[in-house]
């Protein structure tokens, strides 16, 4: 090799110029020294010149940004996991047919006449269904309770299942008034059935000197004096009925009541009761406007203040029931004056007497 100034410049220049051509064999590389040898630089720049593969080169290229990982490790990476489809929304049609099934295995495995409420629920969810619905089962000691679940939910779906109902004006209509009066006749009966077995309750307790009918009495100031007689007046809700022959006069309804009463000092000690006779009344079917009145006669005590407890009982339904107040008088010396005047004996009614 030519080590002279000139040859150590030439190869410098060389290498440092890119090359114009890379090799394609290595036949190519290794040229005949026998044959006519081209240029100093030429040959030196092959020689030293590295020689990699067309592939290798693509592999190099540098990357777009310095922080994307090359080509090459992009090809090896793991493939991102497929998302999976979200399920299907339930409609509320097929959780509500879901919960009936579930609730109907639960009435199945219950006793009979166990569980009330377990068999009403299961009702509502069928009317809400549109399903028909079954008679309740047997309700083991109450049943009024079951012929009162029986009659609302008759209604219930009465007014469902009418489709005049989704007509905003329908309230007008004739056909509106025809179910409504169908739903109205339901009601009352059911409520008579809860009657049975709801709690006795005494309403519109007063003093007064006459009565004349339902809600028609004359109340009195609570100052009386010993031997005075006045009435209470009373309304009775939620009597019970027992079903009888009437006497001959065909099928009625009965009831039978009781009334007592006592009378409480200052000091709470009780200074006077009285119990009065039981009565009876019939009727085709249950009173809307039940009352009673007991006739009072004031006993002897001495003046001051006192409170009268009244209580009736339920003979048929063995329910008792207070007014919701003590009846507070107050004992007077008596005095000659009209209006202290007791009503006459005579037209007073039979103590207890129903109406």
């Amino acid at each position: 090799e030519d080590m002279s100034p000139d040859g150590l410049r030439l190869v410098v220049e060389s290498q440092a110029e890119p090359a114009t051509r890379i090799p394609s064999s290595v036949d190519e590389l290794f040229v005949d020294k026998s044959a006519s040898a081209p240029d100093a630089g030429d040959t030196i720049a092959q020689i030293h010149r590295p020689v990699q593969p067309a592939s290798f080169e693509q592999q190099e290229q540098p990357s777009a940004t310095p922080s994307s990982p090359p080509a090459s490790n992009a090809a090896v990476a793991a493939p991102e996991p497929a998302q999976s489809a979200a399920p299907p929304q339930r409609t509320w049609e097929g959780q509500l047919s879901a919960a009936i099934g579930q609730l109907e295995q639960q009435v199945r495995e219950t006793e009979s006449g166990a569980d009330t409420q377990q068999q009403v629920r299961l009702q509502l969810l069928r009317l809400v269904a549109g399903q028909p619905l079954e008679q309740i089962a047997d309700i083991t000691g109450q049943p009024s309770e079951k012929l009162y679940w029986q009659k609302q939910l008759e209604v219930i779906q009465m007014l469902l299942n009418d489709s005049k109902l989704d007509s905003p004006a329908v309230s007008t209509t004739a056909a509106w008034r025809r179910s409504a009066t169908q739903a109205s006749r339901q009601l009352k009966l059911a409520l008579d059935e809860l009657a049975n077995v709801a709690s006795l309750q005494l309403d519109h307790v007063a003093y007064c000197s006459e009565v004349r009918g339902f809600g028609q009495y004359k109340p009195i100031p609570a100052r009386f004096h010993a031997g005075q007689q006045v009435l209470i007046y009373c309304e009775v809700n939620n009597y019970s009925l027992q079903a009888t022959d009437g006497a001959g006069q065909g099928p009625q309804q009965a009831a039978r009541l009781q009334g007592r009463y006592a009378i409480v000092d200052g000091e709470n000690r009780v200074v006077y009761q009285y119990e009065y006779q039981p009565v009876e009344d019939l009727a085709q079917r249950r009173r809307k406007d039940f009352y009673m009145f007991f006739p009072v006669v004031m006993p002897e005590l001495p003046l001051g203040n006192y409170r009268l407890q009244l209580s009736v009982e339920d003979l048929v339904g063995n329910k008792v029931a207070s007014a919701g107040h003590d009846l507070s008088f107050q004992i007077q010396a008596a005095v000659a004056h009209p209006s202290n005047r007791p009503p006459q004996t005579a037209a007073a009614p039979p103590a207890g007497h129903p109406r």
